[in-house]
Formats: structure tokens, C-alpha cells, sequence
């Protein structure tokens, strides 16, 4: 977030200690403090030696430099107008972490995570790690409702701290089911970022490396999985993809009945060797291998997911 502290908060009505606390923010590279530097601010920093400005000076200076680089979309200004923010107020609210709301914050995270760039997902991880991002659930696509509620309601327009990611359930392209369609109409009118997943579910984001490393990790299920690999990437489903895109990876064609027009006309091999699908455990495939960036683009999924990842940050900034 953009801090804009006005010169009059360095007047000497804020203790030196509340002021502090406030630019060790912008050093440790949370949030953007920017001072508008004035008499008030000169005489402030004039208490410090030169060796004791040097860390708040360093965090104005980066705060700054990423402003221009990369202006945040979110705004808050402290300071003796009536337009200001209370800094008590204002630091009460820097400290909250950012939310994002998934259907399940273990394998939608790791999700996250693998599908990321690797700068980007050595932010996510090291943000997670200090506190700054918080991933949240609550057992499912239809809770994430009431999560949002929940937090807006002990925390009213606090709603630019939040993003969701959630997945379509979409047995075809464009045909998102009922409950994810409901989660996104909530998002909108609670004015919380959000991302519903093109494909069905995150699971139709692994791509073949993936799969293939995830499979010959299963001892004596390794063979089975190879042949249903063997099979998703194959001439039926090569032949129109959004098949691939949309397939219960998990459940198979036993959970597809009555199956979508899109795959009625299945061959019995395909519909034999993948019946049941590769099993309720196939999120962890994206902690036994990351998805590689070539394969992503490769099948498809890299403009999406990286769009979805830089969203999420720029909601963060």
C-alpha cells in the first residue's frame, strides 16, 4: 500500500516511538511510506545521528523507487487534515495481513506456489513466511462466501486486502457450474479481487512432465497411471484439448454421468483406462514436481496462470 505521511505528522503531537513504528513498514519493504517532506520532517530527523537516519531514509528512498516503478492501487494518508487517517488507525490497518480466500489453503496453495515464476513464488513463500499474506479457507468453494462476509463484516472496506482463487468446475469451456458462478457475483459486489479458473479445477493445470514425475513416484500404482497418462495425452483427447482441460482428473468418467456432449462420443479404450481417474491425492503432484514454465506454455496454461499470479500481487502492492 502507499502511505502518503503529511509533513504535520512529524509536528510533535505523535510520539517518536508511533512514528517509528510506522516507517519500519517501508523498511521492511511492506508497505510504501512517502513523506512529504517539510520543516516539521527536517527538525524530526534532525534528533537522529547520521548512522540512525540511515535505515528510515533507505525505506523512503525504496518506497519511492517502487512508487514510480509500480504504483500501488490502494492509498492511505496520515496527517493533521481531516482527510487524513488516525496513524494509530493507520498502523492498526498496515499490520493486517493480506487475505487470499481458496476452496483448500494446503492444495490450492502449493498450487499456487508451483504454477508461479520463480521470483514470484519466492515473494509468495517469503511473505507467507513473515505473516504478510495469510491463505485462508474454510472446507470448500461455498464457503469462500461466507469468509468475505465474515472478514468485511469485523472489518468494513477492507476489501482491497483480499483476492480469491477458486476453480470453475466447468465441464466445458465458458460452462462454469452454479456455485463458483455465485462466488464470483459475491466478489464483485463486495469489490474483492478474484480469479475463477478457466479450466474445471487446478488439477487440469498439471501438465504431462508433472503428472509422469507424480506417477512414477506410486510404487505399484506407477504402471496404471502411466497408461492413464498415456491415454489424456493421446489422439482423442489431442484432438480437441478443452477435453483434457475439463476432464474429472481425479473422479474419471464414473463421475461424469450423464458425461457432457464434449466427451459422449469417447472411445471404450479411453473410457475404460480412465473410468476412475487418477485419484483423490492427484493435488499433491504439484509438490512432487513444480510444473516447468515450458510445459505450461507448451499446453497452454502459462498466459493464464501467469495473468492470475501478477493480479495477486498487484492486489498485494
Amino acid at each position: 500500500m502507499r502511505v502518503i505521511v503529511d509533513d504535520s505528522a512529524f509536528d510533535g503531537h505523535i510520539p517518536q516511538p508511533t512514528l517509528i513504528e510506522l516507517l519500519v513498514f517501508g523498511f521492511r519493504g511492506r508497505h510504501r511510506i512517502i513523506v512529504k517532506r517539510g520543516p516539521s520532517f527536517e527538525r524530526w530527523c534532525a534528533q537522529f545521528s547520521a548512522e540512525a537516519r540511515e535505515p528510515y531514509d533507505f525505506a523512503l528512498d525504496v518506497g519511492a523507487e517502487m512508487e514510480v516503478r509500480e504504483p500501488s492501487d490502494h492509498e492511505i494518508r496520515i496527517g493533521a487534515d481531516d482527510e487524513c487517517v488516525p496513524i494509530d488507525k493507520a498502523i492498526e490497518r498496515l499490520a493486517r495481513a493480506f487475505l487470499v480466500f481458496l476452496e483448500n489453503d494446503r492444495s490450492d496453495r502449493t498450487f499456487l506456489e508451483a504454477v508461479a515464476s520463480r521470483p514470484h513464488r519466492h515473494l509468495l513463500q517469503r511473505m507467507h513466511s513473515q505473516g504478510w499474506l495469510v491463505f485462508r479457507s474454510r472446507g470448500g468453494i461455498s464457503q469462500i462466501e461466507s469468509l468475505i462476509s465474515d472478514e468485511l463484516a469485523e472489518f468494513p472496506g477492507d476489501a482491497g486486502r483480499m483476492f480469491a482463487v477458486f476453480d470453475s468446475d466447468a465441464e466445458a469451456p465458458g460452462e462454469a457450474h452454479v456455485t463458483p458462478l455465485s462466488v464470483a457475483t459475491h466478489c464483485q459486489k463486495q469489490q474483492v479481487p478474484y480469479r475463477m479458473l478457466a479450466r474445471r479445477s487446478i488439477e487440469n493445470y498439471l501438465t504431462r512432465h508433472a503428472l509422469t514425475v507424480w506417477a512414477d513416484a506410486q510404487a505399484s500404482k506407477a504402471d496404471v497411471l502411466r497408461g492413464r497418462i498415456a491415454i489424456l495425452y493421446g489422439q482423442w483427447f489431442d484432438a480437441r484439448p478443452e477435453r483434457r482441460n475439463h476432464f474429472r482428473m481425479k473422479e474419471g468418467f464414473q463421475k461424469m454421468t450423464p458425461a457432457h456432449a464434449i466427451y459422449r462420443e469417447a472411445p471404450e479404450d479411453v473410457r475404460k483406462q480412465l473410468q476412475q481417474g487418477f485419484g483423490t491425492q492427484l493435488s499433491t503432484a504439484f509438490t512432487s514436481d513444480q510444473p516447468r514454465e515450458v510445459d505450461l506454455r507448451d499446453e497452454g496454461a502459462w498466459d493464464e496462470l501467469s495473468e492470475m499470479i501478477e493480479a495477486l500481487l498487484r492486489s498485494m502492492r
